[in-house]
């Protein structure tokens, strides 16, 4: 009687669940990017003007049509802010899935320790009422 009582609780102690699977996960990062853009325009001017003097030494010069040109550097800089959001698996654990017989066990494991239970206490009294 010993060693079927063994018997059973060494056979429900050897089987168990299997080791943990790990299943890749999705995580976020989220990132704040900031952009600069320079942007250079050129901005040209042509100034008429109907009299111009001008000397140099004892000379005098009278030009009666002149065009002076005038370039303009203009620069623009934005600054642009976006979001970047960037996805890399993790793992994580899962429990594993339960094959039919866990499930069965699961769900009737309470009724059969119980069933079990009385099933050792009426042989035990059966086998004392033999010896005596």
């Amino acid at each position: 009687m010993k060693r079927f009582i063994l018997f059973i609780v060494v056979t429900i102690a050897l089987v168990g669940c299997r080791t943990t699977r790990y299943i890749p996960v999705v995580e976020t990062h989220t990132e704040y990017v900031t952009k600069h853009d320079t942007i250079m325009q050129r901005d040209s001017v042509m100034l008429h003007d109907s009299v111009y003097i001008h000397a140099k030494g004892d000379t005098v010069w009278y030009e009666r049509w002149h065009t002076k040109y005038i370039d303009k550097y203009i620069y623009n800089v934005r600054v642009d802010t976006f979001l970047k959001r960037d996805s890399v698996p993790v793992p994580y654990p899962v429990p594993a899935s339960l094959t039919w017989w866990q499930r069965t066990k699961i769900e009737f494991g309470g009724y059969l320790i119980g069933a079990v239970a009385v099933l050792i206490a009426l042989l035990y009294i059966m086998y004392r009422r033999k010896s005596t």
